[in-house]
């Protein structure tokens, strides 16, 4: 008889407590699509959100005129501050079409909204002595900085050096930052960077065209707690610095350094996205021994032809990765160099528990570039059901190395090769399910692998 360990029981309630989610069964088992696909309802925003009343300050007002090929920064930076000066009010308006020309802009008091209107290009000029074109540079950490619109923020990729300060916002140690229908493109590093900030939502934002990344979370200096990073329905296109030998592109990325005391990082949630052809979609590093990120979700997102990988999660304690379509994640040749690919990947022994379901993750390349559809090289408890993987010319789904449980049930696993394993698990812990899988393998008959022997009970 299989009993679900404890903690897992246990975890399981604990997460369906932190996210809400209001599920709509399906009977589509087996046949390519969701078994069970589930609305995740996203608890209401804590940010501050503003209206375009008539008292915001017009930059066309301050001498920013558009497509006259002359520099505005100083007119955006005295609309900004004139601005900042107005109590209730502090937005900034730019609502004429065409291009303007800017540099640096520092905001330097909290409580600023910035509109962009349609049509509206804000193109970076000159190198920057600051890390952003906007950076956020006000004393207390409450910056409710609202930057939204339907206007593009080109950073002018083209005649930069890599390694220019080229970033659209830039934040230090500040909370409750909005960015929303805002486009950013070509940057020589990164779109938006928030260090050792909290409650920062992006939401309807585009991403395209980066040498590093999208949006980076970091967390280079010490601190007790940070939480509710939220990234959603956003898309991001072509973030990839492999052909400068890097390997760093990423769309999304959450990484910390090594901290002297304990620090929590949590709820981080990135849903609704679409990612196509950037090195890596989603990357958790988090591998600093007294960093501990809670409460890590993936939901519902779309990806399309991940150079490396789809979703990594290294060193989490805690995440929810389900209900993702993944489509022809990695490249052979990237493998030989940069490690391996995979649609999912969870590593470490810091990453506690990971739930893994309802995910499809598709590979149908006549040539199978995909190592593994799921790799799970280290994690304590590790819950993987109800996934749909056509992927994988190594492995359907291979787990090493977890020190207390795994519970593997109800997957659909079709290797593109004969001779490849559907399920390889080395060093299988003591408490462990492997059930009730469907798996469409010629090896050795049934496609699964544990410590070595192949198993067929309950497959």
């Amino acid at each position: 008889m299989n009993i679900m360990p404890a903690s897992l029981i246990y975890l399981l309630f604990l997460l369906n407590l932190s996210c809400k989610v209001e599920s709509v069964k399906s009977t589509a088992h087996n046949k390519g699509t969701l078994q069970q696909k589930e609305k995740i309802v996203i608890p209401p925003s804590n940010m501050k959100t503003y209206d375009l009343p008539e008292l915001a300050i017009d930059v066309r007002d301050f001498g920013a005129i558009p497509g006259d090929g002359v520099e505005d920064t100083e007119a955006f930076q005295r609309a900004i501050d004139a601005a900042s000066q107005m109590g209730t009010a502090n937005i900034v308006s730019v609502s004429l079409a065409g291009e303007y020309l800017v540099n640096q802009l520092s905001i330097k008091q909290s409580n600023l909204s910035i509109f962009l209107g349609s049509g509206v290009i804000l193109k970076k000029l000159g190198v920057s002595e600051k890390q952003g074109m906007f950076t956020l540079e006000m004393p207390n950490k409450e910056a409710h900085f609202y930057l939204h619109g339907q206007g593009t923020i080109d950073l002018n990729r083209k005649g930069y050096k890599d390694n220019d300060l080229n970033c659209g916002v830039f934040a230090f140690g500040k909370e409750y930052i909005t960015i929303e229908g805002v486009s950013f493109k070509n940057s020589t590093e990164n779109f938006l960077k928030f260090f050792n900030c909290s409650d920062v939502e992006i939401r309807n934002a585009k991403f395209d065209n980066a040498y590093n990344i999208g949006i980076e979370f970091n967390f280079p200096a010490s601190i007790t707690k940070s939480e509710n990073y939220t990234v959603n329905n956003c898309t991001f296109s072509k973030i990839d610095d492999n052909s400068l030998g890097r390997a760093n592109g990423v769309a999304v990325a959450i990484v910390a350094a090594e901290f002297k005391q304990e620090a929590v990082i949590r709820n981080v949630s990135v849903s609704n996205c679409k990612f196509t052809e950037n090195l890596r979609d989603v990357h958790f590093e988090l591998n600093a021994k007294k960093v501990k990120v809670q409460n890590a979700i993936l939901s519902q997102n779309i990806s399309r032809k991940a150079i490396q990988n789809a979703f990594a999660v290294v060193g989490v304690t805690s995440s929810i990765i389900r209900d993702n379509y993944i489509e022809e994640p990695g490249i052979r040749a990237v493998t030989e160099v940069n490690g391996n690919t995979a649609g999912i990947i969870i590593s470490t022994v810091k990453s506690e528990t990971a739930i893994i379901s309802n995910n499809i993750i598709l590979d149908k390349r006549k040539d199978n570039q995909t190592e593994y559809g799921i790799l799970v090289t280290g994690g304590k408890d590790i819950f993987v059901a109800s996934n749909y993987i056509q992927a994988g010319y190594n492995a359907g789904v291979k787990i090493i190395h977890t020190s207390n449980s795994i519970i593997l049930k109800e997957n659909t696993i079709i290797p593109p090769l004969a001779n490849v394993v559907g399920v390889e698990v080395y060093k299988k812990p003591k408490q462990s399910m492997i059930e009730n899988n469907v798996i469409s393998s010629g090896y050795s008959k049934g496609g699964v692998k544990v410590d070595g022997r192949v198993i067929l009970r309950g497959n």
